[in-house]
């Protein structure tokens, strides 16, 4: 926590807070519940890997549906959302935008080597999106902007960092601003 005080907060009056509605909350959880063959959300909770996939596509979702709302996107369409295939991207005039979500509180874990530019966003108790800003595939791999991972039990602690430049992401008010960005 002490690394997102001074990494993060410094910077929080820039981001773009997002709300996410109960509307949006319940297509999540209906959409992880027909996954699992289950009509009842009680039932989830009987699952171990069931509540745990639940919070995982949760956060990763709801930094696309922040995004899309504050760009003015079209809304997305649930129907052809399969939560554990989902990755979550954005395009915008064919270019291809992660979309990295990350716990209030937290740093966010990045590839060493990124291939796609990203637009970083905070998930405070699945509730509100802040969109922190845009980082291009430059900013993100160079070795600066990243810092080892600490206290993070995962196998994969070779080939991921945390993204630490805060200061250095693009801020866009719109999708025309981004899209500037992009270009």
């Amino acid at each position: 926590m002490k690394e997102f005080i001074n990494i993060v907060l410094p910077n929080f009056s820039k981001f773009e807070k997002i709300s996410i509605n109960y509307g949006e909350k319940k297509n999540i959880q209906d959409l992880v519940m027909n996954s699992f063959g289950l009509t009842n959300l009680k039932l989830l909770r009987d699952k171990f890997e069931g509540v745990l996939f639940l919070g995982k596509f949760t956060n990763k979702i709801i930094g696309v549906i922040a995004v899309g709302k504050f760009l003015k996107l079209e809304a997305l369409d649930w129907s052809l959302i399969k939560p554990r295939k989902y990755e979550p991207n954005i395009i915008l005039n064919g270019n291809k935008i992660k979309i990295i979500t990350v716990k209030y509180g937290q740093l966010p874990v990045i590839e060493k080597e990124n291939k796609l530019p990203v637009i970083i966003v905070l998930n405070r108790e699945d509730k509100e999106g802040f969109i922190c800003g845009f980082a291009d595939v430059e900013t993100l791999n160079s070795k600066e902007n990243v810092a080892k991972l600490k206290n993070i039990a995962t196998k994969s602690v070779e080939t991921k960092v945390n993204f630490i430049a805060f200061d250095k992401l693009k801020q866009f008010a719109n999708k025309e601003e981004l899209l500037n960005i992009l270009n």
